[in-house]
């Protein structure tokens, strides 16, 4: 059949985005106004505000500012238990020190993502009580630069991966023991410095993901989107 004369129709396209769509647990759009609490757009779950977790314009829409005494948790951490495991966000701060992303409990039980001391992203994972099974290190580049970077960490078999702007950065920090997932069931956080008394500096934070799977690095470069970034 031929279209009708004057009439436009338009080709369906395919999402460019559907790979990042596939796995996704959560997304926290980082969008919330000052002092509200942040409802995740994939499973529902909600990061409650603690003091008074600040607004500001961000990389994707608004984004969210944290200081001393500010930072939004979720009371049970279960669901986050995963291995394979992607998390992303943006990231602005100044700050050379201080717990970015927060799920452990002092135990040798859970995970953590912060900066440490000179401005360089760490990540520590430890998966039974023990320490048997675990990665625990830095990477190279300094993030504090007072600018928005795209932060991802890729965990699988090669351990923790970070990519910084879609860029590799380093190597990934290696595996002792068995990979695995851990099995804390407390706190799951953003900014999480009153729960493990390290003190972080005005930072802002948006467009907050994780992914039971670890991310291609052609996948991490979707998810930065050319630098602008996207919510999904």
């Amino acid at each position: 059949m031929r279209p009708e004369r004057g009439r436009f129709f338009q080709l369906a396209s395919g999402d460019p985005y559907a790979s990042l769509r596939t796995n996704l647990l959560e997304q926290w759009t980082m969008n919330g106004a000052s002092g509200a609490a942040e409802t995740g757009t994939i499973s529902g779950y909600i990061l409650s505000n603690n003091g008074t977790v600040g607004t500001t314009t961000g990389k994707v829409n608004a984004a969210r500012t944290f200081g001393s005494g500010n930072w939004l948790s979720r009371a049970t951490g279960t669901p986050f238990n995963i291995y394979p495991m992607t998390i992303s966000f943006w990231l602005n701060t100044s700050a050379n020190n201080g717990t970015l992303i927060f799920h452990y409990n002092g135990s040798l039980n859970g995970f953590q993502i912060s900066l440490n001391g000179s401005g360089v992203i760490s990540h520590y994972q430890y998966t039974d009580g023990t320490g048997s099974n675990r990665f625990d290190g830095s990477f190279t580049t300094p993030v504090n630069t007072g600018t928005w970077k795209h932060i991802c960490l890729v965990v699988n078999a090669s351990g923790s991966t970070l990519y910084i702007n879609g860029v590799q950065d380093g190597s990934a920090i290696a595996w002792v023991g068995t990979p695995q997932a851990p099995s804390y069931t407390g706190y799951f956080a953003a900014s999480a410095n009153n729960l493990d008394a390290s003190i972080l500096s005005a930072m802002s934070m948006d467009v907050l993901k994780i992914w039971n799977a670890a991310l291609t690095p052609a996948q991490v470069l979707l998810d930065y989107n050319g630098g602008n970034g996207v919510e999904l």
